[in-house]
């Protein structure tokens, strides 16, 4: 999740500078993007079925049976529903507009990782008090604010720095 904030907050910053060597690194914010998304969909899906296995109280294998119902009759499967829905989206948005990538739909990119970060918020410990509490909306910040800070760091270390050495842009490399 954090990767995913952080390449939305790179391509939405990007965006607004009128820099086109540091818009040319977007093809591995791309990739990042993608790997971040694989990465997700893949926590979610061991998430769901470790919590299946918690609410039904049985092992890992029977919480498969337990899948389903987990989904449909629970307030975790509706938030993971809402997590899996704001995945789709994003993907469908990067394999829509691909060069450059998501050019024009970045904002609803954004939107869609803030959306997980709530679904992520709304099934734990903060949302006790009720999904709109002011615990779980401040959980839901913190949560944001966490992955825009490691996950812009880890992004502009694996892709735009490089691309700046690479063209020996020191300049460049102060100003970003």
């Amino acid at each position: 999740l954090a990767v995913l904030i952080g390449v939305c907050v790179c391509w939405l910053w990007l965006a607004t500078r009128r820099n086109a060597d540091t818009l040319e690194a977007a093809p591995g914010l791309r990739t990042l993007l993608f790997l971040s998304l694989l990465t997700l969909i893949a926590t979610a899906t061991v998430d769901l079925w470790l919590r299946a296995a918690t609410l039904a109280d049985v092992g890992l294998i029977e919480a498969l049976d337990f899948v389903p119902r987990v989904i449909t009759r629970s307030d975790y499967g509706q938030f993971w529903l809402l997590r899996i829905g704001a995945i789709a989206a994003i993907a469908l948005l990067w394999l829509w507009r691909r060069d450059p990538p998501l050019r024009g739909t970045r904002p609803l990119a954004a939107f869609g990782a803030l959306l997980v970060a709530f679904s992520i918020s709304s099934t734990g410990h903060a949302s006790e008090d009720g999904t709109w509490s002011l615990l779980n909306l401040i959980n839901t910040l913190h949560i944001v604010a966490a992955c825009v800070w490691g996950g812009t760091v880890v992004v502009y270390a694996l892709t735009i720095l490089p691309f700046l050495r690479r063209l020996n842009d020191g300049a460049n490399i102060a100003a970003t």
